[in-house]
């Protein structure tokens, strides 16, 4: 369902046509990352799927000029980075926070979802 809200939390920023442009893609991102901040009244560092997702977004809109893959590719390692270091946040809010010490350790599920998700774009691109 949380992913359901990043996707068509951006769906206004789409155009009726065929193509998209990369600045309309990082833009669409960035009102579904948006969206999941209103919806779990949560921000990035809360050990949610967020602490992917922004720094993905903040890269896609760095590189809005690039071509669709590489601008990707870009928002790759952010997300990775940002899973990773899920792992030494003590959750507040989310699944995770029933867990709370417990989950120290762990990156975040929905965080490592995020970067897969990047990942398998930029690859389906590069290819």
């Amino acid at each position: 369902m949380i992913f359901g809200t990043m996707f068509f939390g951006g769906i206004g920023r789409l155009p009726h046509g065929d193509a998209v442009s990369t600045e309309e893609l990082a833009d669409y991102f960035y009102d579904g990352e948006q969206a999941i901040e209103r919806r779990g009244r949560s921000k990035p560092g809360q050990k949610t799927m967020l602490d992917a997702l922004y720094p993905a977004v903040c890269a896609l809109k760095e590189h809005a000029e690039a071509e669709a893959g590489e601008m990707l590719a870009a928002a790759c390692q952010p997300a990775a980075k940002g899973a990773e270091e899920s792992k030494g946040i003590l959750p507040r809010v989310g699944r995770s926070k029933n867990f709370r010490e417990e989950a120290i350790g762990l990156p975040d599920p929905g965080a490592v979802s995020v970067s897969y998700l990047f990942r398998a774009f930029s690859e389906v691109l590069e290819n």
